[in-house]
């Protein structure tokens, strides 16, 4: 996952530049702000997702093994 994450902050890093060079203006901390919401909505729904799942195939992590 290290590779990954470094790619992803590289990334945020090179739109913050891309943004300053063709509009002029720097908004570097509502670009960081956009990504850490994002990852926050897609972390929570992709828990919601697992739990609706694993509620519709009847897991229950209390049964014996």
């Amino acid at each position: 996952m290290g590779f990954a994450m470094g790619m992803a902050g590289a990334l945020i890093g090179d739109t913050i530049d891309y943004g300053e060079w063709k509009t002029g203006v720097r908004v570097q901390s509502v670009l960081f702000s956009a990504s850490s919401v994002g990852a926050k909505v897609g972390q929570g729904s992709m828990n919601a997702l697992f739990g609706f799942v694993l509620t519709a195939i009847g897991y229950d992590g209390k049964a014996a093994a």
